[in-house]
């Protein structure tokens, strides 16, 4: 079986709400308690397209670096965002080159 990392998030009532709202739904303190009640672990196999599934699972380990590099535990890395037209891009360079590049949207 193939090594796994698990990387968590924090999400405030407001941005839950907010995440509702545009699915044309309201928070209730029955749904809030609900999903507060315990981690839920997210199932990347119920995004059915292949290529969305990558760019969501991208986007969450290019901000997990993006996180270590600001926190310092990934060496002398410096991370850069980058955002036109749509796309965002996470640089993580040690100087000119770029040793990661990840680019989604």
């Amino acid at each position: 079986m193939e090594e796994k990392i698990t990387v968590s998030a924090e999400f405030s009532q407001t941005d839950v709400a907010a995440a509702l709202m545009c699915l044309g739904e309201e928070l209730t303190p029955e749904i809030w308690e609900q999903i507060k009640a315990a981690p839920s672990k997210f199932d990347f196999n119920k995004i059915e397209d292949k290529s969305e599934r990558m760019q969501v699972k991208l986007g969450l380990i290019c901000l997990l670096f993006h996180n270590l590099a600001q926190n310092q535990q990934w060496g002398n890395t410096q991370p850069t965002w980058e955002g036109a037209g749509g796309s965002s891009q996470l640089r993580l360079s040690e100087g000119p080159q770029a040793p990661l590049h990840s680019t989604w949207g």
